[in-house]
């Protein structure tokens, strides 16, 4: 990334953290646009009476489905949840396979049939996969696929993997051409926004939802800020640093050196804050666009080295930023994102997979 991308990369973050700033009220940017977000809600309404009506055809697989999506524009950590509902599952001897779109990714002309399917593999590159695909495969090591339509990539996932007793789709609550089970809506601190519909506001889709596309629908909340209610999960970073070559770094012990945070999330500001809440002392921060791309020769990260002793600056990031960075330099340190799930949540989830059982 030269400086000059750094520059347009820049001022994309203010006009996106601009319309997310907006987005939060009903002020003037919600009433001008307003107009335009009664054909998103016209489309929506379309779109599911083609689906409702087997107009659109829907691929249901047979196998139980579990959709972890949300409603609105941008991240609300639902890739954590995914990753801590496969290590829940898995310890209960389910077998676990993923889809996934995998945004941010570069199709290669060689991906087999023209909806760029792929699995994700350990030496996969991130660019090719998806970060967030690679992530879920890095800390789960389960099957993930990834493809432009998640119906025919399901279908090829359930064809390598015949024994898979459980699909999680990460993303695509939207995406009526998969039937699923059971949907899981994340929520975070933000919330619905101002309740509009884009572009006034930053709903997919009106809340609640009306059309009911699932057996069962569980809500993920931090029930904080502006969250509708739901079953709680908590998210908070670890105590550590660790980075590709398994070295620890203990974040509670004192650091002498310089620290660069650098972020490529859709928030990354909630990152910075959960480092300094943590007592760090941060020197300097990095603000980059989500699925940001890293390549070799970034300037970022050509300005210190990884040390301890004073002299030189240590990177630290979060996992999504580590996975694509550690193709180049596996010494950049990755702050890990640990994500609690309710009790109430998981006993719910079991009920709602009961009620699946043959």
């Amino acid at each position: 990334m030269t400086a000059h991308h750094e520059r347009l990369a820049s001022v994309r973050i203010t006009l996106i953290n601009l319309i997310k700033t907006e987005w939060q009220r009903l002020g003037w940017f919600a009433v001008i646009l307003w107009p335009l977000s009664l054909l998103t809600h016209l489309y929506i309404r379309i779109n599911t009476y083609l689906y409702k009506h087997a107009i659109r055809s829907t691929y249901c697989a047979n196998k139980p489905v579990i959709v972890v999506g949300n409603v609105v524009v941008g991240g609300a950590g639902k890739t954590p949840v995914v990753i801590e509902l496969i290590k829940y599952l898995s310890a209960s001897g389910r077998r676990v396979g993923v889809v996934s779109k995998g945004y941010g990714r570069i199709k290669a002309s060689d991906s087999y049939t023209q909806h760029h399917i792929l699995e994700v593999l350990e030496a996969s590159p991130a660019s090719s996969v998806g970060d967030e695909p690679k992530l879920i495969h890095h800390k789960t090591h389960v099957p993930v696929f990834v493809g432009d339509g998640r119906a025919l990539t399901t279908k090829a996932l359930i064809e390598k993997y015949p024994n898979i007793d459980i699909i999680i789709s990460d993303d695509g609550l939207q995406h009526n051409a998969l039937g699923r089970d059971i949907n899981i809506v994340v929520f975070d601190n933000s919330g619905i926004g101002n309740g509009l519909l884009l572009p006034a506001g930053p709903l997919r889709e009106p809340w609640p939802r009306f059309f009911k596309n699932a057996k069962s629908e569980l809500v993920l909340s931090t029930n904080e800020g502006n969250a509708p209610e739901g079953f709680s999960v908590l998210r908070s970073l670890a105590d550590f640093a660790i980075n590709k070559l398994g070295q620890k770094l203990d974040l509670r012990d004192p650091i002498a050196s310089r620290i660069h945070a650098i972020a490529g999330i859709a928030r990354p500001e909630v990152f910075f804050k959960m480092l300094i809440d943590k007592g760090l002392k941060l020197s300097q921060t990095t603000l980059l666009e989500d699925h940001a791309a890293f390549v070799e020769d970034q300037s970022i990260l050509r300005k210190g080295q990884n040390s301890t002793d004073g002299s030189n600056t240590i990177f630290l990031c979060t996992e999504k930023d580590a996975i694509k960075i550690w193709e180049f330099n596996p010494t950049v340190w990755a702050v890990p994102l640990i994500c609690e799930l309710d009790s109430k949540f998981t006993d719910e989830l079991e009920e709602a997979l009961v009620q699946l059982a043959p």
